[in-house]
């Protein structure tokens, strides 16, 4: 499982194929994928890690989380670039589930 998918850091189309060449070389044959949730007590950690370690994310992380027109968007746009990086590295047929 690739879970959670973080925004910025390996929802990226270098992260994703990244992962899906490790996959295949170690012959996995069911992939899940999902991304980011905010369960209790996620965001306040995640918000302190992203104003020391990455403060431009930040927005970008509140707009995923907490806008749901943002977050539809942003799970259709990580759903296209999963299955490219999995059609790219011949790993489609182990895909099974995504964002």
């Amino acid at each position: 499982m690739f879970s959670p998918i973080l925004p910025g850091i390996s929802d990226n189309m270098e992260a994703l194929v990244s992962l899906f060449e490790l996959a295949r070389k170690v012959q996995v044959d069911t992939i899940w994928t999902d991304c980011l949730n905010c369960r209790p007590r996620v965001w306040e950690s995640l918000q302190r890690f992203l104003i020391k370690n990455s403060p431009a994310l930040l927005e970008k992380y509140r707009d995923i989380l907490f806008d749901p027109e943002k977050r539809s968007c942003y799970r259709q746009e990580l759903s296209r670039r999963i299955w490219q990086a999995a059609c790219s590295t011949n790993m489609k047929h182990a895909l099974a589930g995504t964002s």
